[in-house]
């Protein structure tokens, strides 16, 4: 199995991040919620590296079909699951623009 390019380095995942942490600090909750919302956050938005290293760690040198298998598929698709991300993301950040504007 080879090693490839972690999302820390990933610019795509950077306004994601950026985004999340200034909804965590401007949420009004106490600091230690503040701190369990990004616990949440890290652990959801490392489930895209963790389950292959889980299946990897579980199965051993049998993995190696199936994430081939995952990693052809996520290539293939990138430009349809970001779309979709960033839509998902923009509606989000809409709808919060709006409901500055109306309060």
């Amino acid at each position: 199995m080879s090693v490839g390019r972690g999302s820390a380095g990933n610019l795509k995942n950077a306004p994601l991040t950026i985004a999340a942490a200034a909804s965590i600090s401007s949420s009004g909750l106490p600091v230690g919620q503040q701190v369990g919302a990004l616990a949440v956050f890290v652990v959801i938005a490392s489930v895209g590296l963790l389950t292959p290293l889980g299946v990897y760690l579980v199965m051993g040198e049998r993995a190696r079909n199936m994430l081939g298998n995952w990693k052809d598929w996520a290539a293939r698709h990138n430009a349809a699951v970001m779309a979709v991300l960033f839509f998902v993301f923009g509606l989000k950040l809409l709808g919060d623009g709006i409901d500055v504007l109306t309060s």
